[in-house]
């Protein structure tokens, strides 16, 4: 294998017609850019495998209706570790050991997980919203490798996972529904989280793109039917990331001295980070799974006064019409003059424990000039 899954995806932007632009609508020299001033970090077998037991074990060792706040505790720590980030794994060693800790071994359509035709790695571009720093989009890469019979070129997912570390909309006009599919606990659809669609595969009629019917309790929409296929990368990243500053790891850092040549240009490979879990080696990962995950909901951080929505019947606003609030009563709750919503104000306060750590968030405050 040649590099790493990072230089594959840097080297297919260098192609004229690169299959990339089947999913993304970026500029292919913009998209180069940064993935060269990303933070890249290679994730060995090892490390690979635990991802697979902290976005598992600690959702099924709960009932379902706990399972989001498993969820949401770990979107407010999933914070990223530098503006860009570039983090890809072993999906083989990753699938192998979902399949060992899944509480059902199926995927969202009732299909059995397997671990056949897999691609070589994924790839996921993280990058901090430049405006509002505690919003974060992921691009998910799949690389299939450059040594087979028939190599196949890295695609780029024609969708991007968004999501806000604190209680606020995320500011990218999002899928919410779709999102559920992203994380894998299709009843739970959060306003904080959610995935942005970069248009259709102009080379795919629409109908094939876009036919698939997902169904959720009473819920029906039409989602990308690739969004099936890579179900859960938006709980395996929120997992990760929010567990980082935790895990027992060794880190090596990575200078290749080959590369590759490309528009007539000697190009190297670039520089990485590879961690290693780093555990001694009958230790039980489901139970450092466990106490991270445990950890991380536990750790104290503060909270932004916000509205919590919730409904109290069964019509809605359409989608795409905003609510007409009332005002709200002494106790701070007010509902939509033209449907069943109703929103109490939440306000600013700090959860967790304080001394298991504190997760700071930062706001930038700017004015316009006069």
């Amino acid at each position: 294998m040649k590099g790493n899954a990072i230089d594959q995806v840097i080297r297919e932007t260098l192609r004229p017609d690169t299959i990339l632009k089947r999913g993304l609508s970026r500029n292919m020299a913009e998209l180069r850019a940064t993935l060269h001033s990303a933070r890249k970090f290679v994730l060995d077998e090892s490390m690979s495998a635990f991802m697979a037991d902290l976005a598992s074990v600690p959702f099924a060792a709960v009932t379902p209706e706990r399972r989001p706040d498993i969820m949401e505790s770990l979107r407010h720590g999933a914070r990223l570790p530098h503006q860009t980030t570039w983090i890809e794994y072993d999906t083989l060693a990753f699938r192998r050991r979902l399949i060992e800790v899944s509480p059902s071994g199926m995927d969202p359509q009732g299909k059995p997980l397997g671990a056949d035709d897999l691609p070589w790695k994924l790839g996921w571009l993280f990058e901090r919203h430049p405006k509002v720093p505690d919003a974060v989009s992921m691009q998910e890469f799949v690389i299939c490798g450059d040594d087979g019979p028939t190599p196949l070129a890295p695609m780029a997912l024609p969708w991007r996972c968004v999501w806000n570390t604190v209680d606020e909309n995320v500011p990218w006009v999002c899928d919410n529904l779709s999102a559920m599919l992203a994380h894998g606990l299709t009843g739970f659809a959060s306003p904080f989280m959610g995935v942005v669609h970069d248009g259709p595969n102009p080379r795919m009629p629409a109908d094939e793109q876009w036919h698939r019917m997902i169904v959720s309790g009473e819920r029906t929409w039409i989602s990308h039917y690739l969004m099936v296929e890579y179900a859960g990368a938006l709980r395996y990243a929120l997992a990760f990331l929010a567990t980082l500053n935790d895990i027992p790891v060794s880190e090596a850092t990575v200078r290749p001295s080959k590369g590759y040549v490309a528009r007539g240009r000697y190009r190297k490979f670039v520089d990485h980070t590879v961690l290693s879990l780093n555990v001694p080696q009958r230790t039980d990962t489901a139970k450092v799974a466990r106490r991270l995950i445990a950890l991380a909901r536990r750790r104290a951080h503060g909270v932004r006064g916000h509205w919590r929505l919730y409904r109290r019947g069964a019509t809605l606003c359409p989608e795409g019409v905003p609510h007409v609030w009332d005002a709200a009563d002494l106790a701070g709750h007010s509902r939509c003059h033209n449907c069943d919503a109703w929103r109490t104000w939440i306000e600013e306060h700090q959860r967790g424990d304080a001394s298991l750590g504190i997760v700071t968030h930062d706001y930038a405050v700017t004015h316009r000039r006069n």
